[in-house]
């Protein structure tokens, strides 16, 4: 009878074990990608759990097995959810950085979760719940010592899948040049520079474990880095010829505007008339694209006024870097040129530690307490005030944050007017809230924007004012793909139409004649390109961005998905695809693609060193 209920208990312990590891790799099947390294990695975190709950024994592994199993699903989740509003999967020192603006923003993480994501942690708790039961119905005891020696067998198997995933890594350098290394997974697993082409080689389960190390191991920078620093900024070329644009807009008074989720798809001439006029009769740069990085709207902010890559192993430049000396900054400039300088955001400073941010960038900074408005305030609420502020100032530049297009994306959210809806609803029946969201959150910028105009225009000064529009990044959490809602109403998806996604970039002031550019370009180019606009006499030797009119320049633009695009090729690093669509040969394209991977490897020793401390 003893050996009867003692076999019994080793059974039920044996199915328990075979659920957990069951239920481990279903979660990793159904989040992850099918990789050798990822199955050899899943296979190391797995076996090393079920060591532990052997050793721990059927009185406590339950609740253990439980935790850990919460960790895993929570960890293979939040990246699920991350991924759908960014494009891209997160690093711990991305989520540890940016913990504040997370809590903050409660609503639009909501928005983004659907019902499969809580399958695992139900799932969990019934596995749980029922080897609980089980282990009062049968079992009542711990295993003995001899039953604890499985766990020797787990481990052993754990080691050997985590040395064969290590020894294949290494051995992947072997067979590249130094002019390609960077294609290799040797490269991609070290540096870890585009969680996308991480995942996508390795899985999740090796995110986890090589961010882990990155994060709270230490990354200690080599000691030569200041020379390679050095040789990279003495072999660049920082030479600019003057160009058409040169000196246009001198001594005229700017407003930079950069637009929260504003894309091609919020401007029409039907809702959203003032834009489309900017659009359409100012500068309009077609092919530029603010990209959707890890410190999302605070990177952008950060290129347009620094012209530098905000990347360093997942770090928000925001907080983690924020007191770094930086050479250029757009705020700085002006003022040296004699302008008031200041910046405009309808939330509170603290937000992405603007307080910081926009001093360091050379603005006095006006948040929601300072405007006298609530935070979130519409835009069409801080407009008017802001026109009357600087119409009073002789000479002034500008940068404001909008807040109107943030999510979520419903109808009883901050900047959706009814008013609008019913216009829009009137004209699209069939239009899913979501669409309706946005382009009425899009009409309330496009008010915004009328009310500064109209103020400046009441003071006589509208023709000594330029005005810059830009997207931060695309709109999160909305699906515009093929055969979505908005296709079928519209008959454009951001498959086919990819354009309709990009992020807008227009200049306009008073009576200036219309152009198009279609040059490839992001927010590191907006510095270089105002300062030649304006004739500002600057060095752009530490500026990753080129003025965009330099006939020199070929552009480019960049995101987290791994692409990398100019007017002749597009480079996807993730599935490593080459589309050659201009007069550039293959090989003049791998060495643009490498020295741009060059480019993100010295922004990120300079931002881990503090490289310009010294000049400051």
């Amino acid at each position: 009878m003893k050996d009867k209920k003692q076999l019994i208990s080793n059974l039920t312990e044996a199915l328990y074990l075979a659920v957990m590891f069951l239920f481990m790799l279903l979660v990793k099947s159904a989040y992850s990608v099918a990789t050798n390294y990822d199955f050899l990695m899943f296979l190391f975190f797995a076996f090393v759990i079920l060591a532990i709950l052997t050793l721990i024994g059927p009185k406590f592994n339950r609740i253990f097995g439980f935790i850990f199993g919460s960790l895993i699903s929570l960890y293979f989740v939040s990246q699920a959810v991350y991924e759908r509003a960014f494009g891209q999967y997160y690093r711990f020192s991305t989520a540890l950085g940016l913990k504040n603006e997370t809590a903050g923003v409660t609503d639009a993480i909501n928005e983004l979760l659907i019902a499969s994501d809580f399958i695992p942690f139900v799932a969990l708790l019934v596995i749980t719940i029922v080897f609980i039961g089980l282990y009062y119905a049968f079992q009542r005891k711990n295993i003995n010592k001899k039953g604890r020696l499985l766990a020797i067998p787990f481990l052993i198997v754990a080691l050997v899948s985590f040395f064969v995933n290590s020894s294949q890594i290494n051995n992947s350098k072997n067979g590249y040049t130094d002019f390609d290394i960077y294609k290799s997974d040797y490269y991609v697993y070290n540096t870890l520079n585009n969680t996308n082409q991480f995942v996508n080689k390795f899985g999740l389960m090796n995110l986890l474990y090589r961010d882990a190390i990155l994060t709270f191991g230490g990354n200690n920078v080599d000691e030569n880095v200041i020379q390679t620093i050095d040789d990279y900024f003495a072999n660049k070329a920082s030479r600019h010829d003057s160009n058409e644009m040169t000196d246009i807009f001198k001594d005229k008074s700017l407003l930079i505007i950069q637009a929260e989720s504003l894309v091609n798809l919020g401007i029409s001439e039907e809702f959203t008339p003032n834009l489309y006029y900017l659009m359409n009769s100012g500068i309009n740069v077609k092919n530029f694209n603010s990209p959707l990085l890890i410190g999302s709207t605070s990177d952008t902010e950060f290129m347009a006024n620094t012209s530098f890559l905000p990347m360093s192993d997942g770090y928000p430049v925001c907080y983690d870097f924020i007191n770094n000396a930086f050479p250029l900054t757009l705020g700085n400039i002006y003022r040296n040129n004699g302008y008031l300088t200041t910046a405009y955001h309808n939330n509170y400073a603290e937000y992405y530690n603007r307080s910081i941010t926009f001093d360091k960038y050379g603005y006095d900074f006006y948040d929601s307490y300072r405007l006298g408005v609530e935070n979130f305030a519409p835009d069409s609420d801080l407009s008017e005030g802001i026109g009357w502020i600087l119409s009073e100032r002789e000479k002034f530049m500008s940068y404001w944050v909008t807040c109107s297009g943030h999510q979520p994306y419903n109808l009883d959210t901050v900047a959706v007017d009814k008013t609008d809806v019913d216009a829009i609803k009137t004209k699209y029946p069939n239009l899913n809230d979501e669409y309706v969201s946005y382009i009425a959150k899009a009409i309330d910028l496009d008010r915004a924007v009328a009310n500064f105009i109209n103020v400046m225009d009441w003071q006589g000064r509208l023709n000594d004012v330029v005005i810059v529009i830009f997207g931060d990044h695309v709109c999160k959490g909305i699906d515009f793909s093929k055969g979505s809602n908005y296709d079928l109403v519209f008959g454009k998806n951001s498959d086919e139409n990819p354009e309709i996604m990009q992020t807008p970039f227009f200049i306009w002031t008073n009576n200036i004649e219309h152009i198009e550019y279609e040059k490839s370009s992001t927010g590191l180019d907006i510095l270089p390109t105002l300062c030649n606009m304006w004739g500002f006499d600057v060095d752009l030797t530490y500026a990753f961005g080129n003025d965009i009119f330099d006939e020199n320049y070929k552009g480019f633009y960049f995101d987290a998905k791994g692409n990398y695009i100019t007017n002749d090729f597009s480079y996807n690093m993730v599935d490593d695809k080459l589309d050659i669509k201009g007069s550039c040969s293959e090989s003049q394209a791998l060495e643009q693609i490498s020295n741009f991977n060059r480019m993100k490897e010295v922004a990120n020793m300079i931002l881990k060193v503090d490289y310009f401390k010294e000049s400051e």
